[in-house]
């Protein structure tokens, strides 16, 4: 669906223009003569999906527009196999330049964003090549490589890895108002490993917030919107409440299952998921061991529409005894954004009121401390 929030209108090639308060991309790709070329945000909401088209002549096609929110748009060039340029896109001028047997290695300038982006990029790259990591799992992977082999390539994959860190720490330190930055900090919300306090997140949007050209920004009301559900439900916060179908379609609320146990566990997973269906013998384990002395399981499932079999299979196949629940919707999952489950497996643990007493737990061990803490 063609979705605008501001008009977006085509120049005529490369003619001369007025003076423009936004974005004017202007591209040439030698070797391909005409095609209908797309710029796309990429958004997975629909209310923020962006999108314009454009006619190629002769090789060239041009974009012109305003944006509320700077962050990378997509220029997509059809063919047997759809080529995206990736362009970090701001009300600037830029070009583009390109051949049409290298797409992948077009050459895009202009703007702010896009000139710290190339440099960020080009520096990871370099590491990347520098390291030949591509190679190394494909030797990794070889039957005939040995044991001390593979330690050395997983050895020389941590330094590329801490590398790579230092790049990203040293480009957030030179551009803390980058829109990479901001959009990075937003995406991570909730994300695993995340180790940052409300506060801390608070305390890091705020800068952005402060900033006028952030004002209208959809990352900046989405981060306070994420915040402010992570913050309702931390230890101690009643359970925000959801009704979901059963595999037979009865309807299932999570309050009317937490009334019937001392612990309950909100147990996020899907079928297609392998870390998921790695973890599930040890949590039948802890089910048989504890479910008499009051322990209950709702899983909420995140596998997708037209998906209903394979999700019954696996429930079948992994022996899950207790309530399951999913609308097939994949991530858009109701429950998922009610409590910002960005990540699965991912565990939520609620007492016989509904008060959350733990989560993301991870492992048998920590699943067990906690219950025996509440169910002695």
């Amino acid at each position: 669906m063609k979705k605008i929030l501001l008009p977006l209108l085509a120049l005529g090639m490369f003619a001369c223009a007025p003076k423009h308060d936004g974005y004017i991309i202007k591209a040439t790709i030698t070797g391909l003569d005409t095609a209908t070329v797309i710029l796309s945000n990429n958004a997975r909401a629909e209310a923020d999906l962006i999108t314009d088209t454009v006619q190629m002549v002769k090789g060239q096609f041009s974009f012109k527009g305003k944006i509320s929110t700077a962050e990378p748009y997509s220029i997509i060039i059809p063919g047997e196999k759809p080529t995206r340029i990736t362009i970090h896109l701001e009300n600037a001028n830029y070009t583009l330049t390109a051949d049409a047997d290298d797409l992948a290695n077009a050459i895009v300038t202009g703007g702010t964003y896009q000139n710290q982006m190339n440099q960020f990029l080009a520096e990871r790259k370099a590491l990347s090549e520098e390291f030949n990591m591509s190679e190394m799992i494909a030797e990794y992977r070889k039957p005939e490589t040995t044991q001390e082999r593979k330690d050395e390539i997983m050895e020389l994959n941590n330094q590329m890895n801490e590398r790579s860190k230092a790049i990203e720490a040293t480009f957030k330190e030179n551009n803390p108002n980058s829109p990479y930055v901001l959009i990075q900090l937003v995406n991570g919300l909730g994300s695993y490993g995340s180790e940052s306090s409300i506060s801390q997140l608070e305390e890091q949007l705020a800068q952005f917030t402060a900033l006028p050209e952030y004002a209208e920004n959809r990352y900046v009301e989405k981060g306070k919107k994420d915040i402010a559900t992570l913050k309702s439900v931390q230890i101690g916060m009643v359970a925000p409440d959801f009704t979901m179908n059963d595999p037979k379609g009865n309807p299932i609320s999570l309050s009317d299952v937490y009334k019937q146990n001392k612990v309950t566990m909100i147990d996020f997973w899907a079928a297609w998921c392998v870390p998921c269906r790695n973890f599930n013998p040890t949590l039948v384990k802890l089910y048989k061991e504890y479910n008499k002395k009051g322990f209950g399981i709702l899983g909420v499932s995140y596998d997708r529409e037209g998906e209903h079999d394979k999700w019954v299979k696996a429930i079948a196949d992994d022996k899950l005894t207790w309530q399951q629940v999913s609308e097939l919707k994949w991530w858009d999952n109701t429950a998922r954004h009610l409590y910002h489950v960005n990540y699965i497996p991912q565990n939520v643990f609620v007492d016989q009121n509904g008060v959350i007493i733990g989560r993301c737990l991870e492992g048998e061990e920590a699943i067990a401390a906690l219950l025996n803490e509440y169910l002695k």
